[in-house]
């Protein structure tokens, strides 16, 4: 009877001992997820501040004004510089030309791409994010656009404001977040396209992740939930959805 309760009593002290490093781990990625959605929130909200200056700026030029202003460009250096998650800063007419750009690069036309054409079929609100694509100027950079509509009292495409983030920011960003050996960090976009996925940004930024999908959507949990990854080895996983803008 005492060797059955001391083995009784050591197998409860081990449950509660795994129960107890589940819930530090648990703990952990929570502070890592809600430290991630502060600065991601930031950033957007950051850039749509940029949106609305600018905006304010160019109902103050006319249209021969806009195209022959030759501070717009320091305009648009100065704000890159200022708000380090932006590579890229633009000003694109109803064409998808872009007006005016930071830095002295040449653009190429921007009516394909998902972060302008969607304003030009849609009426859009807010901030549009695009999903992660590379980059058309260079080729070994994967970025998202996101943009912004300016348009006519008639509804119709006025301008496009767009902002570049090379998803590099993210990886070079939260990495020192992951102290603990086996955590990774993925961010995603709500399709399973990985923006950023820490330690493996490069082989793995703008893939699917399959094992966070069902039917093409992300598998939200409030809570830890178990999941397989591609190596058929269980993981503990814990989404944090990033509210609409």
């Amino acid at each position: 009877f005492c060797m059955l309760l001391t083995i009784v009593l050591i197998g409860y002290n081990l449950h509660l001992q795994k129960k107890l490093v589940f819930k530090e781990n648990e703990t952990a990625m929570a502070g890592i997820l809600g430290s991630v959605e502060a600065d991601i929130k930031r950033a957007f909200f950051g850039l749509d501040q940029v949106f609305h200056g600018l905006e304010n700026y160019l109902a103050l030029c006319s249209q021969s004004d806009l195209h022959r202003n030759q501070d717009m460009r320091h305009t648009l250096d100065g704000l890159v510089a200022h708000n380090n998650y932006l590579v890229g800063l633009n000003i694109v007419d109803p064409n998808g030309d872009v007006i005016h750009g930071n830095g002295d690069i040449v653009r190429p036309n921007l009516k394909q791409r998902n972060f302008f054409a969607v304003h030009s079929t849609e009426m859009t609100e807010g901030l549009y994010i695009s999903p992660p694509q590379q980059s058309l100027i260079f080729d070994d950079q994967w970025t998202t656009g996101i943009s912004k509509s300016i348009r006519h009292p008639d509804g119709s495409l006025d301008r496009v404001l767009l902002g570049i983030i090379d998803l590099k920011y993210f990886f070079q960003s939260y990495g020192e977040l992951l102290t603990e050996p086996g955590i990774t960090l993925t961010i995603l976009s709500p399709e399973g396209l990985v923006y950023s996925r820490i330690p493996d940004h490069s082989s793995s930024v703008g893939q699917q992740c399959p094992e966070f999908t069902s039917d093409g959507k992300i598998l939200w949990q409030q809570k830890v939930t178990y999941l397989k990854n591609n190596d058929g080895i269980s993981e503990a996983v814990m989404f944090k959805k990033l509210e609409e803008l």
